[in-house]
């Protein structure tokens, strides 16, 4: 018999609200201690299997600086809570047009590296260095839909940002109603799926050396992702390296090869990428994205091998793996 109930925390202790502060010690500190986990023994209880809990889908109805983390309540409840499926708060302010004057009015020269990305799903920030409040910043493109969308965002006063309300999902011009009084940047603030094909690198040819990444995850500075490249052909010839960053903040690389029409995964989970080369043949088009790899993780203690044999030696074994 099943019977649903609410659990009520009672503590000795006086504690006010805090995250990750004072006397808190949650999972954004050691998931390992706070998190959901699923601890298997043998029939005589000498080997141990330890593995996170994986749900599939929480509410990523909430927009937050802190992104995935803040969507599944680690900064609110202290609780590493991994999932197959979480959306990435991405607010990158110069994705679009990096730091420059645009001079007269007219069309900008968008030069950032996400101008030509296909699923932004997000909403246009306009840095000013200088006062630009007479100035109005046309912003053309498309939406989820695909229907032509059109916002007018007025500049602000000197060293403030502007920020508009409609969602694009790609951008096709943007331009200026009068001469630019200093350098603007112009970028995006969105949500974007972690489990997405080419989120790193759209669709693209390629040649030995440095793959240029436009994807709508490439500023990322979290992913906590494994990386896959998708091959439209044969590039089984083709080894793929993948520098970034560790989920430790380690600088972590990983070679791969290439597939025959397939999807090819790093072992590796990144927290960020910062460069992706090819070499070898060179064959076709290739995309590359990212795949959601929280929880992709186990442990073992075997009391034998560690001659142990009390529940308490066991226990602090689990708490130091």
């Amino acid at each position: 018999m099943y019977k649903r109930q609410e659990i009520k925390f009672v503590s000795s202790e006086n504690f006010t609200a805090q995250v990750d502060s004072g006397l808190v010690w949650s999972a954004a500190a050691d998931s390992l201690k706070n998190g959901y986990i699923n601890i298997d023994r043998n029939k005589t209880g000498e080997s141990i299997t330890v593995t996170p809990e994986v749900f599939n889908d929480l509410d990523n109805s909430v927009g937050s600086p802190d992104g995935k983390k803040a969507i599944v309540g680690l900064s609110k409840y202290g609780l590493d809570i991994n999932q197959k499926d979480y959306k990435l708060y991405v607010n990158d302010d110069d994705s679009l047009y990096t730091s420059n004057n645009p001079g007269g009015a007219g069309t900008l020269s968008l030069n950032g590296s996400l101008r030509n990305a296909n699923d932004l799903n997000a909403v246009i920030s306009i840095y000013c260095s200088a006062g630009e409040t007479g100035n109005t910043f046309t912003v053309t493109g498309t939406n989820a839909i695909g229907s032509t969308v059109t916002e007018q965002i007025t500049g602000v006063a000197s060293s403030n940002t502007a920020v508009g309300s409609t969602k694009f999902t790609t951008i096709t011009s943007i331009t200026s109603s009068v001469t630019a009084s200093g350098n603007i940047n112009i970028g995006t603030i969105g949500q974007n799926n972690i489990n997405d094909d080419d989120s790193l690198v759209e669709w693209t040819s390629f040649s030995s050396g440095s793959i240029t990444m436009d994807g709508v995850l490439s500023t990322s500075n979290y992913l906590g992702a494994k990386i896959k490249i998708k091959s439209q052909q044969d590039t089984t010839g083709t080894s793929f390296v993948v520098a970034g960053l560790d989920l430790n903040n380690e600088v972590l690389t990983e070679t791969i090869t290439g597939s025959n029409g397939g999807i090819v995964t790093t072992s590796n989970i990144f927290k960020s990428v910062t460069s992706i080369n090819s070499s070898g043949t060179n064959n076709g088009n290739i995309r590359i994205g990212t795949e959601a790899a929280d929880g992709d993780w186990n442990t073992a203690i075997d009391a034998n091998a560690l001659n142990i044999d009390t529940q308490k030696d066991i226990s602090l074994s689990l708490i130091h793996i």
